[in-house]
């Protein structure tokens, strides 16, 4: 996966979907938000099986991909990367590059 989003649509978006997430549930996946990278979308879903949260934002999809992460760890990591276009690399991990200045963060 390889794709270019504004940080401030991606954490408001990530921040939703965390609303729905159950970190403390014995089932790790329900804390977790799905990212699913295709066209010129980012796919953004969770649940904790009562409630479910489904939303894209406009992105620019360098390589199509998809990646379970935790919520509130992704957000903790949003919170630090300045605003401005951000970049999301990996496979079984993802990287968080601010475009343009020094800087990464691993989830």
């Amino acid at each position: 996966m390889d794709i270019f989003v504004n940080r401030d649509t991606l954490f408001a978006a990530v921040s939703r979907a965390a609303l729905v997430t159950d970190a403390t549930s014995l089932l790790h996946a329900l804390g977790n938000v799905q990212l699913t990278a295709a066209g010129r979308a980012l796919r953004l879903s969770a649940t904790d099986l009562y409630m479910s949260s489904d939303e894209s934002v406009e992105a620019e999809v360098a390589e199509p991909g998809a990646i379970a992460l935790p919520a509130n760890e992704l957000l903790d990591i949003l919170a630090r990367v300045p605003s401005g276009p951000v970049q999301l690399t990996g496979g079984d991990a993802v990287r968080v590059h601010p475009v343009g200045q020094i800087g990464r963060a691993h989830v």
